[in-house]
């Protein structure tokens, strides 16, 4: 039976809002389930070298960036039975910087027993070598010659932002006996007070190997101006003395 006018008419109408109908309900399911390409989706999208990595990403990709090494890593008897642990961790990267990197420190006896163990978390700006020192690690009877340092595999690095200060140390005098010091003055290259800054102080002997080490807190560094930092021990190194390396330890922004 042929369509009258107003049946192809009343089709054209009903016809043409079921499209819009569909078309309008295409878009409010569309921008219900659409989820924008993100540095956390879980996916590989936008201009990301890995998943949620590298590019625009605040991050960069595991293979983009080398894991700090370790350097050095040594016990130090400190008398009563205390062992310390001092620690150089370097980081490779000429652009990459770690906030917070996690790490965990194990010392062991000459059997390979493990004495003690401490968890942590430290800053490691691009293109540096950091100071880490763990006093009283281990406290008890017998010797842990063997330290042992890893970083947790989750570290997330980032694009260098810049130093977080700029100090110098100007001066490291040691001084040797039966009750050895380090004097040392640390200057704020910058206009901006610096406060409650960790520094260590590391001695080594005639061969390059670390045989004292200490940690103090220098409350206030004004801007442009200097302060003191004193490293004291209660009994004499073991061993010649031969230099001290004085550093602050970074806290990125």
């Amino acid at each position: 039976m042929a369509l009258t006018w107003a049946d192809k008419r009343r089709f054209y109408v009903i016809g043409g809002a079921a499209l819009i109908g569909s078309a309008l309900l295409a878009v409010f399911v569309i921008s219900i389930m659409y989820e924008a390409p993100s540095c956390m989706d879980q996916k590989l999208n936008q201009d990301e070298a890995g998943i949620d990595c590298g590019g625009s990403c605040a991050y960069l990709c595991a293979h983009e960036v080398q894991e700090p090494r370790v350097t050095f890593a040594r016990t130090i008897e400190n008398g009563s039975g205390r062992t310390d642990v001092i620690a150089y961790i370097e980081n490779r990267n000429q652009s990459a910087e770690a906030k917070s990197a996690r790490y965990t420190v194990e010392v062991f006896d000459e059997t390979g027993n493990l004495l003690g163990t401490r968890e942590g978390a430290m800053d490691l700006p691009a293109r540096s070598t950091v100071s880490l020192f763990i006093p009283g690690i281990y406290q008890g009877i017998g010797a842990a010659p063997r330290a042992f340092i890893s970083f947790a595999d989750d570290t997330k690095w980032r694009n260098a932002r810049g130093t977080e200060n700029a100090i110098a140390v100007s001066q490291a005098d040691l001084v040797l006996g039966d009750r050895p010091r380090v004097n040392a003055i640390l200057s704020n290259i910058s206009p901006t007070a610096i406060y409650n800054k960790t520094v260590i102080a590391t001695v080594f002997n005639q061969e390059g190997v670390a045989i004292a080490a200490s940690q103090t807190v220098v409350r206030e560094i004004s801007g442009r101006g200097t302060a003191p930092a004193v490293f004291t021990w209660n009994q004499p190194f073991v061993g010649t003395a031969a230099r001290v390396e004085v550093a602050s330890v970074p806290v990125l922004p």
